[in-house]
C-alpha cells in the first residue's frame, strides 16, 4: 500500500479486498472463535489511514470514529471484530477514539474514494461501532460529521441508527443539516429483556421535536425479535399500543426483524456474558423470523398506523425515505420479500418501473471499470437477480461484494 493518503484504483481495490481473521478463545468454554480483525467491510484495514474508520455497511458507508459502547448490548455484532474488543475480549464500556485523524481528514479521504458518489452516497454514522447519539464528545462528533459534508457542499443523505433516542439539545443542529441534506433516523426498540439490552430508556424521547423538520424522516426498527427473549405477539402488542398512545403520526415507517447469527454474537452471547443462544438460523448474516410473528405484527400496525409502510428489509425504509427506485434491488434479487412488505403503491410504481435489459450489463461493467474493480460481467438475469461474473462474487471481500451490487442498482435505477 501507498504512503500517501490518496491511492491508485488498484490500490483501493486491493485494501477493500482484503479481510483477515484471528482465531479468538471463547472466555467461558474455550471455544475457538474466528473473528475479524478490523470492521465488517471496511475499505482500508490499517490504522494508519483515515479509511480503517469507513466501512461498506447496509447499503451505506458507515464512519466510524469511536470503538466501544456505553449500551453493551448483548447481542452486538461489532462483538466480533478484535480491534473492537479491550484486553479481556469485550467490548469497551466508555468509547475511545479508533486512530488520530481528524473528522476533515477522513470526509477528505472518503470523498477522494472511486467508490463515493457525490450528493448519493448514504452517509452512515456509527454503525459498524457505537451508538451515534450517546452523550457529549460522541454525540458532538456525530454532528461534526455532517457538517463536514454540508459545509463542503455535498448533499449526501445521512442514516443514524439509534437506541439513545433523539438528542434534546441538537434540535437548532437538526434544523440547520436539513437545510439540504436528508436525515434518517432509525429508532430501535423491540423491548427485549435487561440482561440482553441493558439501556432501558424511552428510544422515542423527544421525537416530536423533530417532526416539524420536513427533511428527516423517522423509521421504528422493532428488532430484533426472538420468541426466547421478546418475539411474542403479546410483547409486540404492548409496544404498538404504547407507541400508538405516545407517538402517533411521528414514525414513517416500521422494520420488524430477528436475530442475525455471527460468530461474534454468538461470543458476545455465550462466552462474553454466559447467556444461551437462541434457536436461530446459524448462517452468516442471516436475520430469521417466523411468518406467523410477521404477519400478527403487519395485521396490528395495520390497525394501529393505518397507511405507514411495514418493510421487510431495512433497505426498503431508505428506499423509500429517499423516494427512489429500491437501493437493493430487492424486487428483482427476493421477490418474495419484496411481496411481503406493507409498501404503498406510489413506491412500489417507483421500483417496478426498473427493469434489466441487456444494455444494464454494458453499463454496469463500465461503471466497475472506471472505479477500478476487476470484474468481468458475464450475464445479467432479472429472474432473482442472477448474476454471473468472472471471478464469481463469493472470491471477494463484502466491502467489494456491497460496492458491485450498488453498483448494479445505479445502473439499473438511473
Amino acid at each position: 500500500m501507498s504512503n500517501q493518503m490518496t491511492l491508485t484504483k488498484k490500490e483501493y481495490f486491493e485494501s477493500a479486498n482484503i479481510e483477515t481473521f484471528v482465531p479468538v478463545k471463547g472466555l467461558r468454554t474455550g471455544t475457538e472463535y474466528m473473528m475479524r480483525e478490523y470492521m465488517y467491510a471496511v475499505l482500508i484495514p490499517d490504522r494508519s489511514h483515515p479509511l480503517s474508520c469507513v466501512s461498506v455497511s447496509n447499503n451505506s458507508f458507515s464512519i466510524d470514529l469511536w470503538t466501544g459502547c456505553a449500551l453493551q448490548c448483548s447481542y452486538c455484532h461489532v462483538q466480533g471484530m478484535v480491534e473492537d474488543m479491550q484486553g479481556e475480549g469485550k467490548m469497551h464500556v466508555k468509547p475511545v477514539k479508533r486512530n488520530s485523524f481528524t473528522v476533515d481528514e477522513i470526509v477528505d479521504s472518503l470523498i477522494e474514494h472511486p467508490y463515493f458518489i457525490s450528493d448519493k452516497s448514504i452517509i452512515s454514522i456509527g454503525t459498524s461501532s457505537t451508538e451515534p447519539f450517546a452523550r457529549g464528545e460522541v454525540c458532538n462528533s456525530t454532528f461534526d460529521l455532517m457538517r463536514a459534508f454540508t459545509k463542503r457542499g455535498l448533499k449526501n443523505p445521512f442514516w443514524i441508527v439509534t437506541k439513545f433516542g433523539i438528542p434534546a439539545d441538537k434540535i437548532v443542529d437538526f434544523e440547520e443539516i436539513a437545510q439540504t441534506n436528508k436525515i434518517i433516523i432509525s429508532l430501535c426498540w423491540s423491548n427485549a429483556p435487561k440482561e440482553i439490552e441493558p439501556a432501558r430508556n424511552n428510544r422515542f424521547a423527544h421525537l416530536e421535536k423533530i417532526r416539524h423538520i420536513n427533511n428527516i424522516s423517522v423509521n421504528w426498527y422493532m428488532r430484533p425479535l426472538v420468541p426466547e427473549w421478546n418475539g411474542t405477539v403479546e410483547n409486540v402488542a404492548y409496544m404498538i399500543n404504547f407507541v400508538k398512545e405516545n407517538y402517533s403520526g411521528c414514525i414513517d415507517s416500521i422494520v420488524p426483524g430477528g436475530l442475525r447469527w455471527t460468530e461474534g454474537i454468538e461470543y458476545g452471547l455465550t462466552e462474553a456474558r454466559d447467556l444461551e443462544m437462541p434457536q436461530i438460523i446459524k448462517e452468516d448474516n442471516i436475520k430469521s423470523m417466523s411468518d406467523e410473528l410477521w404477519e400478527s405484527i403487519v395485521e396490528m400496525c395495520n390497525e394501529s398506523f393505518p397507511g405507514v409502510p411495514v418493510f421487510y428489509h431495512s433497505s426498503c425504509a431508505l428506499t423509500h425515505a429517499l423516494e427512489v427506485p429500491s437501493i437493493t434491488l430487492l424486487q428483482f434479487e427476493k421477490p418474495m420479500d419484496c411481496g411481503r412488505s406493507v409498501c404503498p403503491d406510489s413506491q412500489r410504481s417507483i421500483c417496478t418501473n426498473c427493469s434489466i435489459s441487456e444494455q444494464s450489463v454494458f453499463k454496469v461493467q463500465s461503471k466497475l471499470d472506471e472505479i477500478g474493480i476487476p470484474v468481468n460481467v458475464v450475464s445479467l438475469d432479472e429472474k432473482n437477480l442472477q448474476l454471473e461474473t468472472t471471478p464469481s462474487l463469493d472470491t471477494f471481500t463484502p466491502a467489494v461484494r456491497q460496492t458491485i451490487l450498488r453498483v448494479i442498482a445505479d445502473a439499473i435505477n438511473n
